[in-house]
């Protein structure tokens, strides 16, 4: 009922325009004024029509609705007679027999769709009766809630009060076992807390040893290098000493010693011995006679009485 009434009102405010149109085309004599009558006037029949199918209460809503469009109806053809009598166009008779037509329709189903007077009063009596027996349960219902609302509030307090008195030796337990829980956590803490301290020091203690042990390690280990360093150093010079010492004293060569070639000299002059073996004191090796570079080897030339002074003097043989 709802949407047709939506629908009733729509309709309604189209028509409402339609018929403003068709008023103002009227009046201006532009011709459009059956254009907007028309469909406003059908408009404005179809809004009614739902308005009463809409507003009316029956036991027969089928019969209710024919008649209410048969109204409708009538109302329009009587209108279009009435124009067809004022502008004579010959369809006035038959509009009115139309309109007679429907408004005997009318009459008949309204006739049919109206309740009976008698079974309407008996229908309100009963109606009427219905109601009290209503009310009379509904007080009873009302009282018996109200019983039953009171047992339940009853019990409910009384489950509440139990509710509230197991909450409280919950807390009570609850704030027992909190405390106890704290206090071994602090314990517990406390321990961990000093086991901790100590296994710090001691790592502290343990690593500042290591270092200790790494420190003296490093400045002995460096002592140790500089002291091997200082002693090579030592047999270096003291063993280029010996040479230089050695090769000055025994330039012209006796006794097996090397000594320094003059290049001034020739290979007899300086060849006091036997097989004599010829060294480079830049390359620090000694060459045999006829090795491949015994005869190409002319410059910083020591001389040798044999291999094993060679070697002696720190020399070692050419592999050519």
């Amino acid at each position: 009922m709802t949407f047709l009434s939506n629908i009733s009102a729509v309709l309604f405010l189209v028509a409402l325009i339609l018929l403003i149109l068709c008023i103002i085309s009227f009046f201006k004599k532009n011709g459009k004024a059956m254009i907007y009558g028309r469909p406003g006037v059908i408009c404005l029949l179809i809004s009614l029509l739902g308005v009463a199918t809409s507003n009316t209460k029956t036991d027969h809503p089928v019969f209710e609705f024919f008649a209410n469009l048969c109204l409708i109806l009538f109302c329009f053809f009587l209108i279009l007679a009435i124009l067809s009598i004022i502008k004579k166009t010959g369809m006035a008779k038959k509009q009115f027999l139309i309109t007679g037509g429907l408004f005997i329709a009318f009459a008949v189903l309204v006739s049919i769709a109206s309740p009976n007077t008698e079974k309407t009063t008996t229908n309100d009596k009963k109606v009427a009766s219905e109601k009290v027996d209503k009310q009379d349960t509904e007080k009873e219902e009302e009282l018996e809630k109200k019983e039953a609302d009171e047992k339940a509030r009853k019990l409910e307090e009384e489950q509440q009060t139990k509710k509230e008195k197991e909450e409280q030796k919950q807390q009570v337990e609850a704030q027992a076992q909190k405390q106890q829980e704290e206090q071994q956590r602090q314990a517990e803490a406390q321990a961990q807390k000093k086991q901790e301290e100590e296994k710090r020091q001691a790592e502290a203690q343990a690593q500042k040893q290591q270092e200790e042990q790494q420190r003296q390690a490093a400045e002995q280990a460096q002592k140790q290098q500089e002291e091997q360093q200082r002693q090579a150093v030592e047999r270096a010079s003291q063993k280029k000493s010996s040479v230089a010492s050695s090769a000055t004293s025994n330039y012209g060569g006796s006794n097996g010693q090397p000594f320094q070639n003059n290049p001034s000299d020739d290979k007899e002059t300086n060849t006091s011995c036997q097989g004599q073996v010829k060294g480079n004191a830049n390359s620090k090796k000694y060459h045999v006679p006829g090795g491949q570079y015994y005869d190409s080897t002319k410059d910083n030339i020591v001389w040798f009485c044999s291999e094993a002074d060679a070697k002696a003097a720190g020399y070692v043989k050419s592999k050519r």
